[in-house]
């Protein structure tokens, strides 16, 4: 705390939670689509999405009350706002999207994860 003092921890408790299961796969499973948004997950929680770009594509977070994650994943895309920031994104770096964002155009080939709450 703010005053240097350790907190408990509770490992005994937080190895009971884990889920010791040796699973043959443990990848998300789901058809590649080009150029367009596939879910790879949706709960309570948060989403995530994969794009496969390799043509223009506006992003339309106007509905959304959430600030968005995105990350190269393979390639370069310049990212533009409805306000014309610019940046570049490319394969290995990720980007915080603030929620007052309402559009985003994406040019170049790039493969990226998008994630929000």
């Amino acid at each position: 705390d703010k005053d240097g003092n350790y907190r408990e921890l509770h490992t005994k408790q937080a190895a009971e939670c884990i889920n010791y299961n040796v699973e043959d796969n443990y990848r998300t499973e789901y058809t590649p689509q080009k150029n367009q948004g596939v879910s790879l997950v949706q709960c309570p929680y948060f989403c995530t999405a994969v794009y496969d770009l390799d043509e223009p594509m506006t992003l339309d977070y106007s509905e959304l009350d959430s600030f968005v994650i995105l990350i190269g994943l393979k390639g370069e895309a310049t990212i533009t706002d409805n306000e014309g920031n610019t940046v570049t994104l490319s394969a290995g770096e990720s980007m915080l999207v603030p929620a007052t964002t309402e559009t985003l155009k994406i040019e170049g080939t790039l493969k990226f994860l998008e994630t929000y709450v």
